[in-house]
């Protein structure tokens, strides 16, 4: 096995230097169709194929970068040619790329690209970055996927782009990820993200689409070695749980907290 895997990558490596003198986006697309399939044979447990699952998981996200930023993409059906799995918005405006990295242990990472045409019509795409549990802007160490994208109006009529997903963090562990984007001028702004992390099963995060309102709840063991907390107030409900919950509604430009 570990000769079929280092003759697949020898191949590759061989495409990639013929493919790369044309710069062909077409060849670039079929490079990475054949590198994620890869991925998905190798073991990163296994002698010597970790090393390929970090050269291969390289080597997708910058030609994929590479495909999506180059303005000759509007020529392609790029979301039916990719063979990745993919969320759009309802208006067909941003499309979000993800792929698993593969790396072994128990998080079920993902690298995620997203893909977006400024107002003057030029396509762009980065990679995503989710927030922290403070708000603030974070690495995309979660790896998890966006499986929802819904678009919300503002006050003056602009669009912004509200997201939902989430992901595997631990054995037992689940996480949500909400975040509002827009695109202003040449770049994606986030407005607003939720990250919510706890034990499979002990959470849920609901969204009105007709009041525009995300509550969310979820509960913690005090003796929890990962997520154990001391609890204040009213969140100890019995002796040994804390409950957490919340409420954000838009306003007409973000979310949020609503009583």
């Amino acid at each position: 096995m570990k000769r079929c895997v280092t003759f697949i990558l020898i191949i590759s490596l061989w495409t990639t230097a013929s493919y790369g003198q044309t710069d062909s986006i077409p060849q670039k697309i079929q490079l990475i169709n054949s590198w994620t399939a890869t991925l998905d044979t190798l073991n990163p447990f296994r002698e010597g194929d970790s090393d390929i699952i970090d050269s291969l998981n390289g080597k997708v996200t910058t030609y994929l970068l590479q495909i999506l930023n180059d303005k000759n993409i509007v020529k392609y059906k790029v979301d039916s040619l990719l063979q990745l799995y993919k969320t759009r918005s309802t208006d067909n405006k941003v499309i979000i790329f993800s792929f698993f990295e593969n790396t072994g242990g128990s998080y079920k990472s993902n690298i995620n690209i997203i893909y977006y045409r400024l107002p003057n019509g030029q396509p762009k795409a980065e990679r995503l970055t989710f927030c922290k549990e403070n708000g603030s802007a974070g690495e995309d160490n979660y790896g998890g996927s966006i499986d929802k994208i819904l678009i919300l109006k503002t006050k003056d009529n602009k669009t912004k782009y509200l997201c939902f997903g989430g992901g595997i963090s631990c054995n037992t562990c689940e996480f949500n990820y909400t975040v509002l984007l827009s695109i202003v001028d040449d770049s994606l702004q986030t407005d607003f993200c939720l990250l919510l992390d706890y034990r499979q099963g002990d959470g849920v995060l609901k969204y009105n689409e007709k009041n525009k309102t995300l509550s969310y709840e979820y509960v913690v063991y005090t003796n929890d070695s990962f997520y154990g907390t001391a609890c204040e107030g009213e969140q100890l409900i019995d002796k040994d749980r804390c409950k957490y919950s919340g409420k954000y509604k838009f306003n007409g430009n973000s979310f949020v907290v609503s009583k």
